[in-house]
């Protein structure tokens, strides 16, 4: 990561995994699904997709469509053929080189696409500092969240969701256990159903574009 740092430009700052709100509003997926199929996304047109150049050798690769308890099988030749229909490409990195020195003649290689690349503002309401944003939602205090206007919890955390809903009721209020119970249960169901939806609906747009 401290290489892959030098060859960015980032000097002592290190890449770090997007958050939940990042996949949620520019890929629309949940964490643990993210593969290069997502940036058929609209919002994902400023992501920059950096491949592991290792990937060349295999004949066949395993991606999640979209969502992690699926996977598909799929050339590096197909691979590179829906980024071109969906008008994107990616570029292979060498991510094992390590023994890259930054100096006057050996300048970071990979800057220049992170310069190209368009940041973007994520957190709050999106009105304001999205810097601003990040750090409310952050280091805000308990009962911020959810509808004064904090970070959600992720999509498919069931109990985050029970814990914001029991934090939303009037001081002293307690839900019911079966209430509880019952309403973990219905949870659970619509995210079962939001998955399989979400599973057939990116399965029928990698075939659209692979055709």
């Amino acid at each position: 990561m401290k290489v892959l740092s030098l060859r960015l430009g980032l000097g002592k700052k290190h890449p770090r995994m997007a958050p939940a709100e990042a996949l949620q509003t520019v890929y629309q997926v949940e964490a643990g699904c993210l593969t290069p199929l997502a940036l058929c996304r609209p919002e994902a047109k400023d992501v920059v997709l950096l491949l592991d150049e290792r990937l060349k050798e295999e004949q066949k690769v395993l991606f999640h469509p979209l969502r992690n308890d699926r996977s598909v099988v799929i050339s590096t030749g197909s691979l590179e053929a829906y980024l071109s229909k969906i008008g994107r490409q990616g570029t292979y990195v060498d991510f094992q080189k390590k023994d890259f020195k930054l100096g006057k003649d050996n300048p970071p290689d990979l800057k220049p696409l992170l310069d190209a690349a368009q940041a973007y503002e994520l957190g709050g309401d999106g009105a304001g500092d999205s810097k601003k944003g990040g750090k409310k939602a952050k280091g805000g205090k308990k009962g911020d969240q959810g509808s004064k206007g904090g970070a959600l919890p992720a999509g498919d955390d069931v109990h985050a969701l029970l814990r914001e809903i029991q934090e939303s009721l009037a001081p002293g209020q307690q839900m019911e256990a079966k209430v509880s119970k019952d309403l973990e249960s219905r949870l659970n169901a619509f995210k079962n159903i939001a998955y399989t939806r979400g599973y057939k609906a990116a399965r029928a747009e990698i075939r659209a574009h692979l055709n």
